[in-house]
């Protein structure tokens, strides 16, 4: 919430700065970015001003490295960056129980939502485990059912 808040006054700062604003692109699309709004895109060479709450910024197409982070995720997440980021894996020290309890409720969570048994649910660093895993696990299946 604090994050949220001081994200939004300097969002007002810089557009109620004076002096000349940053040129927007020609061509292309545009997001029209809200709190908690759906990010819906919109033609650039649109002359409708834009609202005055949300902002108008170019499409980020390169998702690959980075995305843009949920409001909502940032106000779940912030208590486990800022006082309870101890390793889930650690079992001998009260950083450790504090983490992977809260690591077993959003797995729960994340099993509910899909309709699956929490012991299928593995959070992974990121893409390239995530492809290692699906591909090794695979290679796996194909090897025990004897197809080479």
């Amino acid at each position: 919430m604090l994050l949220r808040a001081a994200w939004r006054r300097a969002a007002v700062a810089v557009t109620a700065a004076p002096g000349p604003k940053p040129a927007a692109p020609t061509r292309g699309l545009r997001l029209r970015v809200g709190d908690h709004a759906p990010q819906s895109a919109v033609p650039a060479d649109t002359t409708a001003a834009p609202e005055a709450g949300p902002v108008l910024r170019p499409l980020y197409m390169d998702v690959q490295a980075t995305t843009p982070l949920d409001p909502r995720v940032l106000d779940a997440m912030l208590p486990y960056l800022i006082n309870y980021y101890g390793n889930p894996h650690s079992r001998t020290h009260a950083y450790g129980w504090e983490s992977e309890a809260a690591m077993e409720r959003a797995r729960q969570q994340v099993a509910s939502l899909i309709g699956a048994d929490p012991r299928e649910i593995i959070f992974t660093s990121g893409a390239t485990e995530s492809n290692n895993i699906a591909i090794k696990t695979e290679s796996h299946s194909v090897a025990q059912a004897g197809v080479q």
